[in-house]
């Protein structure tokens, strides 16, 4: 069969990033990346076919027939892809053409080698009806890491959920902070990601499953591409026209009370620290010179804060989870967190967080949003008892 070119499409001017790599068979199913081999392998649900990509010379070098459609693809160590497919049927008890392995250094008639199964089991009794009301586990966007862990990226449905359900609109690939999910940018893309993404061991190239086929993203040179972004994001937090200079910071998305929630201030330094929720870090401003200092990223929506009676030690609470990170104030960057016990709870109840903290002499004390009482001890967190703290009744009890 001769190979086909890959077809691009046309980008809108300066509108979008990456290009769409049109592939036969519809929307796509899967796709896995043989790096060692320059290839990608596509599956195409409505179609009985997997399509072979050469990334060397940007060619679709083969479309293979199958015996029913395909549903997903993997690769081996030794250039193998093993196909599962839809099946041709069930006869007697066991499922005809639901596996295959297919192997390019194979003659041509023999490179589709499909896989016996054994028999499906006996249907068992059906399990009891549960009495929780499960999660909806619809995953409706689709994640990828770079290989040295420093960037997520990320593309979500933001279609309004409705029957049937409508096209997907996933177009926006969002860059993030892998450790607290700060957005860095948002870039267009061509088309929506519908499904999986794949990228290359040095995270330069990466390839998501889109409407038509493929958007080919090459992400080493995303920051060469001119991006539009605002030119600061600042606000006055206080303004005196008696005094020298004008106190400015970065504020996140207010909606749903985020943005700037609690200060504290660190005389010893010179520093006064303030949590900015909406932006995942902890802003650092010098009450000497007047001016913000590099801020410090922390966890998901941080909140309230306490000082650690070493002076070196800035716990945070973070209300995105059930966290609360310890900062190295020298350091100027967290190093660890307090470690939390598995909290029972219904699954359909809402996940609780630390809502405000307070240092004492006795360590961190600490009230969680549920209401419950909680206390730091040798990094761990644990539920405080209710008792008395004071000396005098150490006394007695003694």
């Amino acid at each position: 069969m001769p190979a086909a070119r890959l077809a691009y499409s046309q980008q809108t001017v300066g509108a979008t990033f990456g290009d769409v790599i049109k592939v036969p068979g519809g929307t796509p199913s899967d796709v896995v990346l043989d790096e060692s081999r320059q290839r990608l392998y596509v599956t195409s649900s409505g179609n009985a076919s997997l399509n072979v990509i050469d990334l060397t010379r940007g060619l679709v070098t083969q479309t293979v027939a199958l015996t029913s459609a395909s549903q997903g693809v993997e690769v081996g160590a030794n250039g193998r892809a093993l196909i599962s497919m839809v099946g041709t049927g069930v006869v007697p008890g066991v499922p005809q053409g639901t596996l295959a392995v297919y192997d390019q250094n194979q003659s041509a008639g023999s490179q589709v080698q499909y896989v016996n199964v054994p028999a499906l089991p006996t249907t068992p009794a059906p399990l009891p009806a549960p009495t929780l009301t499960r999660l909806t586990t619809t995953f409706s966007g689709k994640l990828l890491r770079t290989p040295d862990g420093s960037t997520l990226y990320s593309a979500f449905n933001t279609a309004a959920t409705s029957t049937p359900p409508p096209p997907s609109q996933s177009s926006t690939l969002l860059v993030n902070d892998p450790t607290n999910l700060a957005i860095r940018a948002g870039i267009k893309l061509p088309e929506s990601i519908v499904a999986k993404m794949v990228m290359t061991g040095d995270g330069s190239q990466a390839w998501g499953l889109s409407d038509s086929g493929l958007v080919h993203m090459p992400l080493g040179n995303l920051y060469n591409y001119p991006i539009l972004a605002p030119q600061t994001t600042e606000v006055f937090l206080a303004m005196d026209d008696c005094n020298r200079g004008v106190a400015t910071g970065a504020t996140g998305n207010t909606a749903g009370n985020e943005g700037l929630q609690d200060t504290l201030l660190d005389e010893a330094r010179g520093r006064l620290y303030i949590t900015n929720s909406g932006y995942n870090r902890i802003e650092v401003f010098d009450t000497q010179q007047q001016v913000f200092l590099n801020p410090i990223p922390v966890g998901q929506m941080p909140h309230q804060m306490a000082m650690g009676t070493d002076g070196n030690t800035l716990y945070v609470g973070n209300t995105g989870g059930e966290s609360i990170g310890i900062v190295d104030l020298n350091a100027e960057q967290v190093t660890c967190s307090v470690v939390f016990p598995p909290v029972s709870r219904s699954g359909t109840a809402n996940g609780i967080f630390p809502r405000s903290l307070a240092m004492g002499l006795f360590g961190l004390q600490f009230l969680m949003s549920d209401g419950s009482q909680w206390e730091v001890v040798e990094n761990t967190a644990l539920p405080r008892p209710a008792r008395c703290r004071h000396r005098r009744c150490w006394a007695a009890s003694a």
